[in-house]
């Protein structure tokens, strides 16, 4: 845990005795809170605005594939399970259509990050897939970026990193959001790097709106000027409806933990999720992380068609393929026309033999 230096409560903030020594309990709080997740859990449905709004712009810290299924799944509703552990994440996702009360239909996946790999896994259309990401942040908007274990646009920096900048933090008073008393706090522009990505301009600045009744977690966040191509554009993302979590690190503990999450893009879109549940640092081994192809799945890495997965449906596959390449083989193979009778005959019997024991090693390889 950082203490807040005093020449940035002093001088920085210019605030009242009081004032800086709520932003200290503030910055405090929710350091702790924040750092002390090293893995979470959840499940939650995620609703996108409806079709007919704008599509977003060429964002600067956003996979544009994943831009592009964020603009494409509008009447959408995804149904996740998110295992979240810094720069390492699992995502299972069910795609149904907004008034769709069953999974028929629905386009069922699975997405890792590990070791600076994105593995897809498609149950829908039998898709192995793993690639290196384009970009630094690779998964762009999640629910860990409203609750702030995660700031937008980084790969897992706590929000409460940015609590600590002397220069270019300040007080700027308190108000209430959905009932909740709050203080506000802005950070920026000119914020250093690190904690800035090199995705956020120097016009980039956060303010934050903190909760005392919840350990100070941001109730409200607004990301603005970190767009190039929008430079007056803001993000708004909302926290709400608290309840208290478990801890699984500290056995029985719980903490409160938001049920209710949105982010606003700048052109007026914006994503929503809904918890169902949720457990803060549960038991995980690495191998969460893994994904693997399926039998009878198509495979293809970094972009490139690898076949398919082995097991009784591809094997089958195979030696029907070897067969009918045998068969081909056969009706193609033509004696040289010079030979006499006995010749032709000898060379009929070795392309025979040779094409029976090529069929042969097919086979043994097929089945092995």
């Amino acid at each position: 845990m950082f203490a807040i230096p005093a020449f940035l409560i002093v001088g920085t903030l210019a605030a009242s005795p009081d004032q800086s020594s709520e932003l200290a309990r503030a910055s405090a709080s929710l350091e702790s809170y924040l750092t002390r997740i090293a893995v979470l859990r959840i499940r939650y449905t995620e609703t996108h605005a409806p079709s007919g709004t704008t599509d977003l712009p060429a964002d600067p810290f956003a996979e544009p594939k994943l831009y592009e299924e964020l603009n494409s799944n509008r009447d959408m509703r995804r149904h996740h399970v998110l295992l979240y552990a810094g720069t390492s994440l699992r995502m299972v996702h069910i795609d149904r259509n907004l008034d769709s009360t069953d999974d028929a239909g629905a386009h069922k996946e699975e997405l890792a990050l590990h070791k600076g790999k994105i593995t897809t896994l498609d149950h829908t259309r039998k898709h192995f897939n793993r690639r290196s990401p384009s970009v630094a942040v690779p998964f762009p908007f999640l629910p860990v970026d409203p609750l702030g274990v995660r700031t937008l646009g980084t790969v897992d920096t706590p929000i409460s990193e940015f609590l600590n900048l002397p220069g270019v933090t300040s007080y700027e008073g308190t108000d209430e959001v959905d009932g909740e008393t709050v203080i506000i706090v802005k950070v920026g522009p000119n914020i250093p790097s690190p904690p800035r990505p090199s995705t956020w301009p120097d016009s980039a600045y956060l303010r934050l709106f903190l909760a005392p009744a919840h350990r100070y977690l941001p109730v409200r966040t607004v990301l603005g000027g970190a767009l190039r191509r929008m430079p007056d554009g803001e993000f708004e993302m909302s926290l709400a409806e608290f309840k208290p979590v478990r801890d699984a690190a500290r056995g029985d503990h719980t903490v409160p933990f938001p049920h209710s999450m949105r982010i606003s893009y700048p052109n007026g879109r914006w994503t929503s999720w809904s918890i169902q549940s949720a457990l803060i640092n549960p038991p995980v081994s690495s191998s969460e992380f893994v994904l693997t192809a399926l039998p009878g799945y198509s495979v293809a890495e970094e972009g490139r068609m690898a076949g398919l997965r082995g097991g009784p449906e591809r094997r089958e596959e195979r030696v029907q393929e070897s067969v009918e390449e045998a068969r081909r083989l056969l009706t193609t193979v033509e004696p040289p026309r010079s030979l006499p009778a006995r010749g032709m005959y000898l060379w009929g019997v070795a392309i025979g033999a040779g094409a029976a024991l090529a069929l042969l090693l097919v086979f043994f390889y097929c089945w092995r």
